[in-house]
């Protein structure tokens, strides 16, 4: 079984797709969450629109900042409006905040030009599941207003929140394309945990990562195994072999390929970003 065979699309995710396109005509602004170590396919929403986008990029302490530096810097040439969210801190909610202000001055002033008075900025906010979109809706609503778990499919409807007395956000579920056209863009959704593990080919997941590092990152692995390994059969094995995952004499692969891609999803492994595909 491919990845492409294994993606994941429930169907309350296209209802939940429906749902935000209908309510793109309500809203002034859109907020587009993308985890820093696979930005590109995270763009990759079934939303169309021409409203204001802001992005904001999180979990930039698990990404390889040289590769975040490269497809920041293709953002300010396609103009594109862009944030870090470092964390859960003030400065953060801030710089957040601002750059919606200043998305929002046109729509303010437009109302002026029409002789209607400032209206408070209506703000929807879209991602893959398991983003961080929760965490940053929490952040800026400055208390917990929606459920935080390191696990897709968490939030499964939309609700508005008050962010400022100018600030209205709609949160809305995690969503998918039904389909993507290469097997790295399945991969990369399924190692951040934007897919559930559950669902997928372990093996295959695992030994993809595995060819990631030796391509990307090899003093990772020799950080990792002691030296540079000469297969992924001799690192797994030493992966299983140091935790006694054995039994009946043979390695639990199985539980050693759960664990390394889990250990990838935690920062565990080291500062990671997975196969980039065109912006």
């Amino acid at each position: 079984m491919n990845l492409k065979q294994a993606h994941w699309y429930p169907g309350h995710m296209a209802k939940a797709i429906r749902a935000i396109q209908e309510k793109l005509s309500l809203i002034d602004l859109l907020v587009v969450v993308i985890d820093a170590r696979a930005m590109q396919v995270c763009m990759q929403l079934p939303i169309v629109t021409t409203k204001p986008i802001l992005y904001v990029v999180t979990k930039t302490d698990l990404a390889d900042p040289l590769i975040t530096e490269t497809v920041l810097s293709s953002f300010q040439k396609q103009q594109r409006h862009y944030v870090l969210s470092k964390g859960k801190t003030p400065q953060s909610r801030q710089a957040i905040i601002k750059a919606l202000d200043r998305l929002g001055t046109p729509v303010w002033e437009k109302q002026l030009r029409k002789g209607f008075k400032k209206q408070p900025l209506k703000v929807m906010i879209i991602g893959v599941p398991n983003v961080g979109k929760s965490t940053l809706i929490n952040l800026l609503a400055k208390q917990k207003r929606v459920n935080t778990e390191n696990r897709p499919g968490t939030t499964r409807g939309q609700q508005w929140i008050r962010l400022e007395d100018h600030l209205f956000l709609l949160d809305t579920p995690g969503i998918l394309p039904p389909k993507y056209s290469g097997d790295d863009a399945a991969m990369t959704l399924a190692l951040i945990g934007a897919m559930p593990l559950k669902q997928l080919p372990l093996d295959t997941l695992a030994y993809r990562l595995y060819d990631h590092l030796t391509s990307h990152y090899p003093s990772l692995l020799v950080h990792l195994h002691g030296s540079l390994p000469k297969d992924a059969n001799e690192f797994f094995t030493a992966w299983g072999n140091r935790h006694g995952w054995i039994n009946q004499q043979q390695v639990e692969l199985q539980r050693v390929f759960s664990d390394f891609i889990q250990a990838f999803q935690n920062g565990e492994l080291g500062k990671i970003s997975l196969p980039a595909l065109p912006v």
